[in-house]
């Protein structure tokens, strides 16, 4: 029994010295992640071949810009200053998967779109807008096709945080 009383002895002894020389630390942090874009589009300066021909801005949804080039004729053609602006805290790498011209009036087809000085930016940086580049939007058909045709251009972009 005495030998019992003196184990119990030296156990409760080491438990309070253990509890005296242990503590426990918490550390508490708070991270921020940045974002990327929102995106938006500008249009800058427009141009058309006649004076009736008109160019117009008809909005972006989401990432992808649609502007329009109306009452053309065979041959006519509008350009468009465009650039984009990243209002995110990141900057990002851009991807364009590729644009579209289709017919809103008639039979108009599209004879030529794209990029007249080159291609488009490929980067982007933080709360920052890239510099403006020109989309050229020609109308195609005959010199005897049909007058006052419209097509609409839309070209969608995404953005990966670099």
């Amino acid at each position: 029994m005495v030998i019992s009383l003196f184990a119990l002895s030296l156990l409760a002894v080491t438990g309070i010295g253990y509890a005296a020389f242990t503590s426990s630390a918490y550390i508490t942090g708070n991270a921020t992640a940045g974002t990327i874009g929102p995106l938006s589009w500008n249009l800058g300066a427009t141009a058309c071949t006649s004076s009736y021909n008109t160019a117009s801005f008809a909005g972006s949804s989401g990432n992808s810009l649609v502007i329009s080039a109306g009452n053309l004729g065979p041959g006519d053609y509008c350009t468009f200053q465009v650039s984009l602006s990243n209002a995110g805290s990141l900057p990002g790498t851009l991807s364009f998967p590729g644009a579209s011209c289709s017919p809103i009036t008639g039979g108009a087809v599209c004879a030529d779109f794209g990029y007249s000085d080159g291609s488009f930016p490929s980067t982007i940086g933080a709360s920052a807008t890239t510099g403006a580049w020109t989309i050229t939007i020609a109308l195609g058909g005959s010199p005897s096709g049909p007058q006052g045709e419209t097509v609409q251009f839309t070209e969608t972009v995404t953005a990966t945080a670099t």
